[in-house]
């Protein structure tokens, strides 16, 4: 069995089922964080419109009902597009995964790439997840980006698991060990080879942008992963929480 087998077993699949656990697990989330109408909002995509209309006076047991008929829906109306993208990507994943591994471990300081089982889920949801603790990250049905986002979210478990077990040195806040996550993730991606991989530039989102910019010099001029880190926690901290 290859290498790459052995550590990255990437279950990849969709299904409406995983698309109603989905929408609760992030209304939980956005609770739990309190992160606003915005978010709910992007989350719904495209269905945000008829989503809140038809809400409106709806108890939870009703809203429930409506999510399960729009699911069924849509699920209907996409699925020649999901099962054809679902294909696609099953066979464009395997070409990369022995590189992404390798690749990993080399920017990671020879981190050794956290193995396991891993599962990459299709959603028609507006927003990507991960769920760190299951190894599971969610992935658009829009062909432009399934591989760009199931990228992105593995290279934020590699992330997590690197500063667990080689940070141990440096503290940073649950805020601030979000932020370099996601600061860090667009830093990693614009470099080759994925670049090569995504075929486009990532871009970090609004709230992190500064920081980006902050942190961009010290990436480029990083003798490595480790020290790189060390430096960003020491500025983020000065900084206090975003």
């Amino acid at each position: 069995m290859k290498k790459y087998t052995k550590k990255l077993k990437l279950n990849i699949l969709s299904s409406r089922l995983q698309d109603y656990r989905l929408y609760h697990y992030f209304i939980k989330r956005c609770l739990d964080y309190n992160t606003g109408d915005s978010q709910y909002e992007a989350f719904l995509g495209y269905l945000r419109d008829e989503i809140t209309e038809n809400f409106k006076n709806k108890n939870n047991k009703e809203k429930d009902k409506i999510i399960k008929e729009i699911l069924t829906r849509e699920r209907k109306r996409l699925d020649k597009l999901i099962r054809y993208n679902l294909r696609q990507i099953k066979e464009e994943w395997p070409k990369i995964c022995p590189s992404f591994v390798d690749i990993c471990e080399k920017k990671f300081d020879g981190c050794p790439f956290p193995e396991g089982k891993y599962t990459a889920i299709m959603t028609i949801w507006g927003r990507y997840p991960y769920i760190k603790s299951k190894k599971i990250i969610y992935f658009p049905a829009h062909k432009d980006w399934m591989l760009f986002v199931i990228i992105h979210e593995l290279l934020h478990l590699v992330f997590f698991n690197f500063y667990t077990h080689y940070c141990k040195d440096i503290q940073l806040s649950k805020d601030n060990l979000w932020e370099l996550s996601e600061v860090l993730d667009v830093l990693v991606m614009n470099e080759e080879p994925y670049l090569k991989w995504v075929k486009m530039q990532s871009q970090p989102y609004p709230a992190h942008r500064k920081n980006y910019e902050l942190l961009l010099p010290f990436f480029k001029e990083r003798k490595s992963m480790h020290s790189f880190i060390a430096e960003a926690s020491k500025i983020l901290n000065k900084q206090g929480s975003p």
